[in-house]
């Protein structure tokens, strides 16, 4: 039997008129999500260090390795490789995949050197449509071996726009770029 009155007059039968309820309500507030900046930001981080554990490619001495975002899920290495092979020769294409092997929408492509990378960036970057609506990102990945200046500023210059994007090692701009 239910007495109405003041909540903690409330009980039920066998327990007496005055014994408060027992039943308590609990609610969990929601966790904080993260910004989208530092959501992306990590995930670049975990693409990277994911990348670096896998990859087993050794590049040449003057290779120069370019990231690539924004891709199409279904892109493969051959799509990929058709895209890049028209700016200079590609040594490594590598594309970054989930634990069941689907893509992450983004890239390593590897050239044998700085030009031909600057190239494909002048080229594609921000320019090129793989998907209707949607620009692909390149720019030099953030441990790159080589690195010019143009591809320097560029990072800088992306990175301005978007600070989820990394700027590459600075101490890998190679050494005839640093002349001005």
């Amino acid at each position: 039997m239910y007495t109405s009155g003041h909540p903690s007059s409330r009980s039920w039968g066998t327990e007496g008129i005055n014994a408060p309820l027992q039943q308590k309500a609990t609610y969990s507030f929601p966790l904080k999500q993260p910004r989208r900046h530092q959501q992306q930001q990590q995930q670049q981080q975990t693409l990277g260090r994911q990348f670096d554990a896998e990859s087993t490619h050794q590049a040449s001495p003057t290779a120069a390795k370019l990231f690539v975002g924004q891709l199409p899920f279904e892109t493969d290495e051959k799509r990929l490789y058709d895209l890049f092979s028209a700016y200079g020769t590609v040594e490594h294409i590598h594309i970054l995949r989930d634990s069941q092997n689907r893509s992450k929408g983004a890239a390593f492509v590897t050239y044998s050197n700085v030009e031909e990378a600057d190239t494909a960036i002048f080229t594609l970057h921000n320019r090129y449509k793989m998907l209707a609506n949607r620009m692909i990102q390149v720019s030099y990945a953030k441990n790159s071996a080589n690195i010019s200046l143009f591809g320097a500023c560029n990072a800088i210059a992306v990175h301005r726009m978007n600070p989820t994007n990394p700027v590459p090692d600075m101490a890998n701009v190679t050494p005839e770029s640093r002349v001005i």
